[in-house]
């Protein structure tokens, strides 16, 4: 968990946006790109079925469980006060706002870690890895993640 469950009804949506954006990182195990690439039909939150599909390399497809009920409240938060109307990020913005944020505690860890830190806790509670399925990726989602619901 990067932070306390129950973010400040106050906080500004960028700053929940980017907290969600690092859990996701970590909670899904995912590279920053796939993060940058999700859309909001590869979640799936219907109550006891929750999971994401991730967009990997070479077009692979994987399915991840999403077990973490706070960080599915925190999702469907950032979900609902976004009213999908911010555009997705680019690698590099999340790279630099990640920077931004290590940056204020002095701490010196990438992106990156994250993922490798996800590993790490997966081994540490004795599973190898999440269930998850992985299947080829076939066509080209259309509505970003954070794209307006009219769309």
């Amino acid at each position: 968990m990067i932070c306390s469950r129950r973010p400040r009804k106050d906080l500004p949506l960028d700053r929940l946006r980017d907290r969600v954006l690092f859990e996701t990182a970590y909670v899904c195990g995912a590279r920053a790109s796939e993060v940058c690439g999700l859309y909001v039909e590869d979640l799936d939150l219907r109550l006891d079925d929750e999971h994401v599909r991730i967009h990997g390399k070479g077009g692979s497809v994987r399915t991840v469980l999403l077990d973490d009920r706070g960080y599915v409240i925190l999702l469907k938060l950032y979900l609902t006060r976004a009213c999908y109307t911010t555009g997705p990020l680019s690698y590099d913005a999340v790279h630099h706002r990640w920077q931004t944020y290590c940056t204020q505690p002095d701490v010196e860890i990438d992106i990156h870690q994250l993922r490798h830190a996800h590993a790490t806790e997966l081994i540490n509670t004795g599973r190898r890895r999440r269930r998850s399925t992985r299947t080829p990726r076939s066509g080209t989602p259309v509505p970003a993640m954070c794209r307006t619901r009219s769309a």
